[in-house]
């Protein structure tokens, strides 16, 4: 399979211009989670397109936005920097479901390797939409 390269930085900064509809940087967004109501609170790094559900942090549950004032800051929506970033965050969702992926690499007879490039496709397309990644909040 063949990765696709990343769109450039201007031309992704170009769509953010062009179009009003994204989050903006410095915005702050809360999910609660449908089944043990953790909430999580990102802050927008990057302007960009945010998914309306993530993976729950607590129980794996789904949680879904809701836009509200914010006090705390637990997470942030960011924009890797290159391929490197793409592939780290490609690795750690496998380790995070490494159950679940080890199962269509039984089901499917594939390998890690390959599994882990799907990802990193699945992510290249995201990037190139304009899409934003989450991680946990660092005093950087």
């Amino acid at each position: 399979m063949k990765i696709n390269p990343l769109v450039p930085k201007h031309v992704i900064e170009k769509r953010l211009v062009d179009n009003d509809h994204f989050e903006k940087k410095g915005m702050v967004n809360k999910y609660i989670c449908t089944n043990c109501h953790t909430d999580l609170l990102m802050y927008y790094e990057e302007p960009g397109v945010s998914p309306y559900t993530i993976k729950c942090h607590q129980c794996g549950g789904e949680m879904v936005t809701a836009n509200c004032k914010i006090r705390q800051i637990d997470c942030v929506w960011y924009r890797p920097r290159n391929l490197k970033e793409l592939e780290q965050i490609a690795e750690d969702a496998y380790q995070n479901d490494k159950v679940f992926y080890e199962l269509i690499i039984d089901q499917k007879n594939t390998t890690k390797e390959a599994i882990i490039e799907e990802i990193i496709c699945g992510y290249v397309d995201h990037y190139n939409k304009c899409g934003l990644f989450n991680r946990r909040r660092t005093n950087e």
